[in-house]
Parts: structure tokens; sequence; C-alpha cells
């Protein structure tokens, strides 16, 4: 599970839905999925007096808890329809609420699946029915995590390594067509990152897009030695994290 955190409270179902209808949420499915991953920073309201930020590429991870006993008395007189309407369900007498918790990032929802898997109450219903789901969201955290790893390996050794090599070559001057040629070809590199969303990613992936921007500008300017230096400080942040 989890650990309970004051920045990523759990999420009430209902809400996460309502914000995703209004557009005040920006939310995709990671893979064939049920959780979610943010795609834009936001901030929410979860109570007429509380608000909260929800940060970009931290993951919504569905969980089905027992209703909070302060809570039942409202929602007994429901119907079955207003209750699903609240992302409540009712299995054996007993109501069932669906919250979203936060969830870090790549190897921290890996670890709330392995914990599920294998803390989880050995029942034929819990073999049959929820372990194959926890498995395979285990198995495309992992894989998100390693198709990360190889985009991010491509991307330094074969785009920003040879183009480091190109600008520090005084020997041979850079003509305004090849000029031209590098900057877009750093701006289709810019817009390529934009798809990494994923935490710890993010962070580092801004920060690389803010260095190739600036290397961009001292291109223009044939200012290649500061232009060199801030390929290298991409290159640093584009390490897969340890």
């Amino acid at each position: 599970m989890a650990k309970r955190d004051p920045r990523h409270p759990a999420l009430r179902g209902y809400q996460v839905w309502r914000w995703q209808k209004k557009g005040i949420l920006e939310a995709e499915p990671l893979r064939e999925t049920p959780i979610l991953v943010v795609q834009k920073r936001t901030r929410v309201r979860l109570t007429p007096k509380y608000r909260t930020t929800i940060s970009q590429g931290i993951f919504l991870v569905p969980r089905w808890i027992p209703a909070p006993k302060y809570e039942l008395e409202k929602f007994l007189h429901l119907s079955t329809k207003e209750l699903e309407a609240k992302g409540i369900i009712k299995r054996r007498d007993v109501l069932y609420l669906l919250i979203y918790q936060q969830v870090e990032d790549l190897s921290h929802l890996y670890r709330q699946q392995e914990h599920i898997l294998f803390d989880g109450v050995r029942t034929q219903a819990f073999d049959l029915r929820i372990k194959p789901f926890i498995v395979r969201r285990r198995e495309v955290a992992a894989g998100l995590g390693k198709q990360r790893a190889k985009q991010l390996q491509r991307i330094r050794v074969l785009q920003l390594v040879p183009l480091l090599g190109r600008l520090g070559i005084p020997e041979m001057p850079i003509p305004d067509w090849e000029l031209k040629g590098i900057v877009h070809y750093l701006d289709n590199l810019i817009c390529e990152l934009e798809e990494i969303v994923e935490r710890p990613l993010v962070t580092r992936r801004k920060r690389a897009q803010r260095s190739l921007r600036s290397a961009q500008r001292w291109v223009r300017e044939r200012k290649f030695s500061l232009a060199r230096k801030r390929l290298q400080k991409a290159l640093q942040n584009l390490a897969w994290p340890k």
C-alpha cells in the first residue's frame, strides 16, 4: 500500500470522475490498466475548505475500501444507481468506496502492487479474480520503466552525443543550412521528450528541455562552446535515475 502522505491524500473516485469530466484534471490510463497518470499539474478542491495540488506524473491507483462508518448513515438511503454515481458498490451487505491513491513514481507503484500481491489474504476468490489484475499492473509498471530507460539511453547515445561531437570540431565550420537543421533537430527532440510525464522522470525531463532550449539559443548565435555545456547538462538530466 502507498504510504500515507499529507501532500498526496487519497482522492474519492467520484471526485476524480467529476474533475476529469469538467476538464479540471488531465489524466490518462496507464496502458490497459485502470491506473491513471496525471498529465498536467493541477489544483483541486477536496472539501469547501481544503484544496490540494496533484502533481504531473503522479499515479492514481484505484482501490476499493470499506465505506467509513461515520458516513454510512448518509449512504444507506441511496439507491444502487445513486451509490454507483458516488463510486460506491454493495457486496454482501458491505458498502465499498472507490478511492484513488496517489503513488509517487514508478518504483513506488511497482512496490505497492508487490505488497498487495504477497500480503493479500490467500483465498480462492483472491487468486482467481484479484491476483491477475495485480500481476498485470506490476508488469505494466516494470515494462514502462524499461521502456523509458531505453528511450533515454537512445536519446543520449544516438542523438545528443553525436551533436556534441559535431559542435566540438572547430576546423569544420557549420554552414547556415546546417545550423538551421540543428535548431530544427533540437525542436524535434524537445517535442519527443514531452511524452515523458511519469515521475520521477518528469522533473529531469523539464530540466533537460530547458537546457536544450538554451543550447538552441547559443547555436543560433554560433556560440558553440556554450551550446555544448547546455547539451552536457541535458545529458546529465536524461540519465536514468539509480
